[in-house]
């Protein structure tokens, strides 16, 4: 016992604080060095590969549901033909710009409810939303009802929102050290659902019809709802550990609408809102051109347009279409076999500020070269993966360590607003192009100019943190 107090007030002496009063300098560890709690263990031993598990699957099943407008894109066009009330290049837009919209001023929102309620309740919820609307969104094309589908769609749209903030929260909460892993592995996942989806709808549009390939996405969503309930208890439990009681009686003091606004107000980081700038950026570089790439991709193997003048569909078109169904793959694949990599070299080793800057390089470079040089399509989109690859292993981890991690569904949710602004307009200019220009060929020069600008925000990012020594980026 002397033996033990006297090593203690050595090291006292020497300079070092007693365990319960040691500080994280890098805040990527965490909020403390505390000795783990019974939580912490459970969370290491099962929990968290169990929320990793169905995160994952969220992600895929959230993927398939959205690509579908790209997937089916010239079947939809085939079955709603002449009947449409609105040019279907315009309406096809209008779907994903409605859809964004309205989630600019929900999810602002989303993140406080999410924050103070918890998510045991809330999940199963959401999903078996995302699930109806899917429905009435397939009742509503098989109509051709193109106003109903629209409203759907919105609907659909603000619950998938939802969902994807609910379990990147529940995946920075319980990963801990492993965020980066966990959130490439995210991006993995939710790349294999667009494949799957692009290898699939195709495929059961053309055996049936383009209404039935979301048919499917009903199907799919409504079984990751069943899943869902796996969730409820475990988060249950991480609610009762983690939040104190004398916080609990705090916050239910407070009026919701003023826990919102100080939640929001806390995010006053200048590191936080470069980073959600570039993560809405890198976003819509992804969406927004994986979105007309079935499209831009056809126009490439064409030559343009390859049916005779009056009519949507050929021969010719039909072949070019199954080649490029399967060309649009390339990039999710790249993702899917980088990511995971990516994620873990982040973990152990940091630099997620050189990985941004390298990633919007790269996307820098695929869209130059896809506007002003006649480089092989497959090495484009080679390019492509890798950068988002990059970007997608490093970015989202930033948002984490620089919030409270009772704030996190908050930080995420401000997060996806910024995004949706840019989902919300994006479209309506590719389509302005389209209608101007009678190509999406020259929207590669937008997305240059939209990366170029991630590119330069993230330089000044890199310089300011490493002037001030803020090590986000760099550890």
């Amino acid at each position: 016992q002397i033996s033990i107090e006297m090593d203690k007030k050595i090291t006292m002496e020497d300079g070092e604080l007693p365990h319960d009063e040691l500080k994280v300098v890098d805040g990527d560890k965490g909020p403390n060095l505390e000795e783990k709690s019974s939580f912490d263990k459970f969370a290491e031993s099962r929990g968290r590969w169990v929320i990793l598990t169905y995160t994952s699957a969220c992600a895929f099943v959230m993927a398939y549901d959205v690509y579908n407008d790209a997937s089916v894109y010239e079947q939809l066009r085939d079955w709603i033909g002449d009947d449409g009330s609105m040019d279907f290049d315009y309406f096809i837009n209008l779907m994903t710009t409605v859809g964004t919209f309205f989630t600019i001023f929900l999810s602002m929102f989303l993140g406080p409810v999410f924050d103070r309620y918890g998510m045991a309740a809330t999940y199963p919820f959401t999903v078996f939303l995302v699930c109806f609307f899917e429905g009435m969104l397939t009742l509503s094309l098989y109509k051709k009802c193109e106003i109903s589908a629209l409203v759907c769609e919105a609907f659909m749209f603000c619950c998938v929102l939802a969902a994807t903030i609910q379990k990147t929260t529940l995946l920075a909460l319980w990963m801990s050290d492993k965020k980066a892993f966990g959130m490439s592995l995210l991006a993995v996942f939710a790349k294999l659902g667009g494949i799957v989806n692009h290898l699939s709808a195709q495929q059961i549009a053309k055996k049936w019809n383009a209404p039935t390939a979301y048919l499917v996405s009903v199907l799919v969503t409504f079984l990751l709802g069943c899943l869902s309930f796996s969730v409820t208890c475990m988060e249950k439990r991480r609610r009762v550990v983690v939040v104190e009681e004398k916080e609990a009686k705090d916050e239910e003091k407070e009026s919701f609408l003023k826990s919102a606004v100080r939640r929001i107000c806390a995010l006053n980081s200048l590191v936080y809102w470069c980073t959600v700038i570039n993560y809405s950026i890198s976003t819509g570089a992804w969406l927004g051109f994986m979105r007309i790439a079935n499209s831009l991709l056809t126009e490439a193997a064409c030559g343009g347009e390859c049916c005779p003048p009056g009519e949507l569909t050929c021969a010719r078109k039909a072949q070019v279409l199954d080649q490029v169904s399967y060309t649009m793959t390339t990039s999710p694949i790249v993702v899917m076999v980088l990511a995971p990599f990516c994620g873990l070299f982040v973990d152990k080793y940091g630099k997620r500020g050189l990985m941004i800057q390298i990633g919007f390089g790269f996307l820098m470079l695929a869209f130059g070269l896809f506007y002003w040089t006649s480089t092989s399509v497959e090495a484009i989109l080679i390019l492509h993966g890798i950068a988002c690859a990059l970007i997608s292993s490093a970015i989202l981890p930033i948002i984490v360590t620089v919030c409270a991690k009772e704030d996190v569904s908050t930080a995420f949710s401000v997060a996806m607003a910024i995004q949706a602004i840019t989902l919300t307009f994006l479209p309506l200019i590719l389509a302005k192009m389209r209608t101007t220009y009678d190509s999406y060929y020259e929207t590669e020069l937008l997305f240059f100019a939209l990366v170029s600008v991630g590119f330069i925000v993230q330089v000044v990012c890199n310089i300011s943190g490493y002037r001030t020594g803020n090590n986000v980026f760099w550890t």
